[in-house]
């Protein structure tokens, strides 16, 4: 997989992967519903492009005074999800020219993807006032009705979790929608986390630690304890009033693995 290739160097594995994730729009269904974007079965209507998603914002404004759309500004939010609209533009980052890496961000692709954020802004007026918005900001604004739509980890139970935990959020309230596409297509950033291993572990500690990740179920290995431990969780998830499932992309291809889970 494409984490694994995070991990491997020579031939050599340093860790183990455990998860991976595609960026997707995060919906506060309750402000969809107060403004009509939803269907009959309540279903929202995810925007398709970033067009409509300024189209939607407005609507939300005008209907419900919340913020339509938020971006990430702060840590390192502003460029994890600035990217996702840059590409979708047609922009690139970075070129690797003579075994050498050049900076090629200032295109006007690019250029063009801050004129869409910045008409957001003093255009349409659907971001919020707050400038310096981080992780735990604009999950906070999602959770108390002050913004609709932001970008969001598509495996993000943390994210889910938190605004459950933190401010009483219906599960009901929370929707997961595929990144619109702009000019350039539709682009979403992939990532994930791994496990990684201290480089003097001896191989009883090694074997020992996969062992553990496969009584998780995080290892390719369909066991009944692995698949105990995730129907524990998932148990868990419901009393606690939490999304329940798998909101991630499997890091394993195997087919017994995922028709499993």
């Amino acid at each position: 997989t494409l984490v694994a290739e995070i991990i491997r160097e020579d031939d050599r594995y340093y860790g183990f992967p455990r998860d991976a994730y595609l960026i997707g729009l995060m919906c506060n269904l309750k402000l969809f519903r107060a403004a009509g974007l939803v269907n009959t079965d309540g279903v929202p209507l995810f925007p398709q492009t970033y067009s409509e998603l300024a189209q939607m914002a407005r609507i939300i404004k005008e209907k419900t005074g919340a913020a339509g759309f938020l971006l990430e500004t702060n840590g390192n939010g502003g460029g994890w999800h600035f990217m996702n609209l840059a590409w979708s533009y047609g922009a690139e980052f970075e070129r690797e020219a003579e075994g050498k890496w050049q900076a090629v961000f200032n295109s006007p692709e690019a250029v063009a993807a801050l004129q869409y954020i910045k008409d957001l802004r003093w255009q349409d007026q659907v971001l919020p006032d707050h400038t310096l918005i981080d992780w735990s900001k604009a999950q906070e604004l999602i959770a108390t009705d002050q913004c609709a739509m932001k970008f969001e980890g598509g495996f993000d139970h943390n994210g889910f979790d938190h605004v459950v935990d933190h401010y009483n959020m219906a599960k009901e309230d929370i929707a997961m929608g595929r990144i619109p596409a702009g000019p350039g297509g539709r682009v979403a950033l992939l990532g994930g986390n791994i496990y990684m291993f201290a480089p003097n572990s001896t191989k009883a500690q090694i074997d020992a630690a996969l062992e553990w990740l496969r009584l998780l179920g995080m290892s390719p290995d369909v066991s009944p304890e692995g698949l105990q431990y995730i129907e524990d969780s998932y148990r868990n998830d419901f009393n606690n009033g939490y999304v329940v499932g798998n909101v991630g992309v499997p890091v394993w291809t195997d087919p017994e693995f995922i028709a499993a889970n």
